[in-house]
């Protein structure tokens, strides 16, 4: 009998990564009707934080077109250049992530591609081109655009979703088969010097996106064809690179010079923002970015980093423009090199890379000091650090100290979305002294007091905030107070606003008889606050903080004013589901010392949310934007009002207080509620371990606050569906997370049981806070002048004894 040798099967030329939405969420954009059915209104991308991968093998362009024509008729599909990284099993969903984190690695890993998708955006409409009559001949058109290796190639071509509803440009995504594979740096560094092509595209994890858009009822598509294929005279694209040795060159380059003090070019900045992704970066990130811009190569990277803010949807060119200019410039050049690496940045190093070590050294010696002697490869000095080598252990001696990496690390707050973020962003770009994070607080208070008596989340949780804002006198706190009011009078909220600080309980109980949704916008709150937490305070000043934390408590329920002793007078008045919420700024110095042991204890400032100011003195902004609420604002907050379009959110809807007001129920999906139920157990934990400390209180907020502030978010979102997701639960946790962090570090710091224990915590304060933890003593004394020679030597030795300094 013969034996048939069994062949192996043959590999495979590539594959493709899909990945699929889950729940309700879309990877396409929504086209719907406009207001009285006239125009069209398109709504983004909603693609959500979890997927369902899977990774499709193909072998030519013809594989490749098929598989995309089959799933552009999939709303939830798209496609990424990444592959599994094995960390985690494709048989569940897994997150979009290529850059691992601490206790979570990514699901994805740069893989080079046989195939390539080329976006082009925004390209002029010629004369006589239409891709509405004639789409072939408009992505001949974009093909032409291309360079000349493109020309004779086959082609899948695919418009955006926006095309024919939108603009007078050309939006299309063109997709080839190469006949080699090329990574993600490879093609980044190719594209960056292309006009129209979108080098942000060549990421691991970043969207391709492949679905034709959602029309809504009555909206008929003008495009007669939104994909196809162009049949070239060859399938594969020989893509002509830079040499290998002049990209390593230039990595080197950027890197010594940075150490060397030589000018970076432009184009190797535009390299590393074009691995930097912008989706949704922070302000205080997005800010770090152009300062290291500015600092590498001044004014002439203006245009770089608008481009690269500009991938971003809440991208705003006047306003990138106006920060670029007035940035001062912070940080080396290898600063940017390194954020670019964080976010898979790299290059092909495999061969010998002596001589242009040499070189590049040499350039970077000439620059820094005219004459120095030329190096050659076998001399030892010439040796550095390969950047792309894993980075060494810290040795003892070198390192850092932990306590400002964690801060530096951790103080940057989470990016809201939705009306917040809008919010937010306006009153930044209309002040002169921008303060984002008071400006996120302010963005809660409003949104919070729109959602008041009107929505309900679960049967205890309401939008009512007690919000606190810290920054120094004249640095910007006047102007987020005044936005407050203007954008609730500009949504025809104002009845809501309640005086400045009331002078008794009597007052507040007044106000929220007769207005039973009540926002307080108070200046110099800290000095209200002292003022009323004193212990020889008069009774009504201490009535206003007690009646305050009644009002958060009863906020679900039935508020009810005291009993009064004279049988004559008026029944107690009582309020249904009281919504208050508390808007206070001030400078650090009222706060934190007029707190004692008391206010910790008793709930009284558990119950505020602290936002104090990273940056004491921002830079000014000479011509910041009108203060004026932009419509949008205006009527957003409108429709967070009318509860989403309900037609019973009518203006009388629960304006009376004694009535139970009819609330829109949130719900939240099971995600957000697993992590919702794994924050309590971490709760728990915090306020058995802090039970003795007074700190007990504070911890016990956080499930509570972190649940209203994802309610706020989610309503803020998305009014229409008003359902707490998975991003929503994030944000609010990790918001919620920061900021009892930072009242419990300031109260530990601060609060004292009486004025000696102030003293204490005051130099003990100065010590820490000084350069290496040490203080010259004439500057303690000249800081301390309040405290007597001999107390200040008794503090120190206490402090000495004790081992805190």
């Amino acid at each position: 009998m013969s034996m048939v040798a069994l062949q192996p099967a043959p590999a495979h030329a590539d594959t493709v990564t899909i990945l699929e939405c889950t729940e309700d969420h879309r990877a396409t954009k929504r086209i719907r009707l406009g207001p009285g059915a006239t125009g069209t209104v398109i709504d983004g991308y909603d693609a959500g934080t979890w997927f369902m991968a899977r990774e499709v093998p193909v072998n030519s362009f013809d594989d490749l077109a098929a598989l995309l024509q089959q799933h552009s008729a999939n709303p939830k599909a798209f496609v990424i250049r990444g592959a599994a990284s094995g960390a985690w099993s494709l048989e569940f969903p897994v997150r979009r992530t290529s850059i691992s984190k601490p206790m979570q690695p990514a699901a994805f890993r740069a893989q080079p591609r046989r195939w390539l998708a080329i976006d082009m955006d925004k390209v002029p409409m010629p004369a006589g081109t239409d891709p509405v009559s004639d789409p072939d001949d408009a992505i001949e058109y974009l093909r032409g655009q291309l360079p000349d290796e493109f020309q004779e190639a086959s082609c899948w071509w695919q418009f955006t979703s926006g095309q024919g509803f939108k603009g007078d440009t050309l939006n299309a995504r063109l997709w080839f088969w190469l006949d080699r594979p090329l990574n993600d740096v490879q093609l980044r560094t190719w594209a960056r010097e292309r006009d129209h092509i979108d080098a942000a595209l060549y990421n691991a994890a970043e969207p391709h996106y492949i679905a034709a858009p959602i029309l809504g009822p009555g909206v008929r598509d003008p495009l007669p064809r939104r994909s196809g294929v162009h049949r070239g005279e060859t399938d594969e694209v020989m893509l002509r690179l830079p040499e290998r040795e002049e990209m390593a060159a230039r990595e080197w380059t950027r890197q010594l010079a940075a150490d060397g003090g030589t000018e970076v070019a432009l184009h190797e900045v535009v390299d590393y923002l074009n691995a930097i992704p912008n989706d949704d970066l922070a302000y205080d990130e997005w800010l770090s970015v152009g300062s290291k811009v500015k600092a590498a190569v001044g004014d002439a990277g203006e245009d770089a980093f608008v481009e690269w803010s500009a991938r971003s949807k809440k991208h705003d060119d006047d306003v990138a423009r106006r920060k670029y200019r007035s940035l001062q410039g912070g940080g080396s050049p290898l600063a940017l090199y390194l954020m670019a690496r964080d976010h898979g940045y790299t290059f092909d190093h495999i061969f010998d890379l002596g001589a242009i070590r040499v070189n590049a050294l040499n350039r970077a010696n000439r620059s820094a000091s005219a004459g120095a002697p030329e190096l050659q490869e076998e001399d030892e000095d010439w040796e550095m650090e390969d950047p792309i080598a894993p980075a060494q252990p810290i040795t003892q001696e070198e390192e850092p100290n932990r306590s400002v990496l964690i801060e530096t690390a951790t103080n940057a707050f989470p990016e809201p979305v939705g009306l917040l973020r809008d919010i937010r962003d306006h009153i930044v770009a209309s002040a002169i002294y921008p303060q984002p994070e008071l400006a996120l607080a302010a963005s809660l208070a409003i949104v919070g007091t729109a959602m008041g008596r009107r929505y309900t989340f679960g049967s205890n949780i309401r939008a009512n905030l007690y919000l606190l804002g810290i920054a120094p006198s004249g640095s910007g706190k006047g102007h987020v107070l005044g936005q407050v009011e203007q954008i609730l009078e500009d949504a025809k909220l104002g009845n809501c606003l309640g005086g400045m600080a009331p002078a008794s309980g009597a007052a507040v109980n007044s106000r929220i008889v007769d207005h039973p949704v009540t926002i307080y916008a108070i200046d110099e709150f800290g000095m209200f606050l002292k003022a009323a937490l004193d212990s020889k305070a008069p009774p009504h000043m201490r009535e206003v903080v007690n009646v305050w934390t009644q009002l958060y408590t009863k906020s679900a329920g039935r508020y009810s004013e005291k009993d009064r002793a004279d049988r004559k007078a008026a029944a107690p008045r009582v309020v249904q589901h009281p919504h208050l919420t508390v808007f206070g700024v001030t400078a650090e110095t009222h706060v934190w010392s007029g707190l004692n042991t008391a206010a910790l204890t008793d709930g009284s400032i558990a119950r505020f949310m602290v936002f104090e100011s990273r940056e004491d003195y921002p830079y000014p902004v000479f011509e910041p934007k009108s203060g004026a609420t932009p419509p949008g604002i205006a009527a957003a907050l409108r429709t967070v009002y009318d509860r989403g379009g309900d037609p019973n959110a009518g203006n009388l809807a629960g304006v009376n207080a004694e009535t139970a007001p009819s609330m829109r129920p949130v719900s939240s999906v099971l995600a957000a509620e697993a992590m919702f139920r794994e924050a309590m157990v971490w709760e728990w934990q915090n306020r058995k371990k802090h039970a003795a400390s007074g700190m007990a209180s504070i911890y016990g907020r956080f499930v509570e606050q972190a649940k209203k502030l994802a309610f706020i978010h989610a309503v803020g979102r998305d009014p229409y569906r008003a359902t707490v997701e998975e991003i929503d639960a994030q944000w609010g946790l990790d918001l919620a997370s920061m900021l009892i962090d930072h009242v419990v570090r300031r109260a530990s710091e601060n609060v004292a049981e009486n004025e000696q224990e102030r003293r204490v915590k005051t130099v003990l304060k100065l010590i820490r806070e000084a350069p290496g933890g040490k203080l010259p003593m004439n500057e303690l004394t000249r800081r301390t002048q309040g405290i007597s020679t001999r107390d200040r030597r008794d503090i120190i030795d206490v402090l000495a004894q004790s081992g805190q300094i």
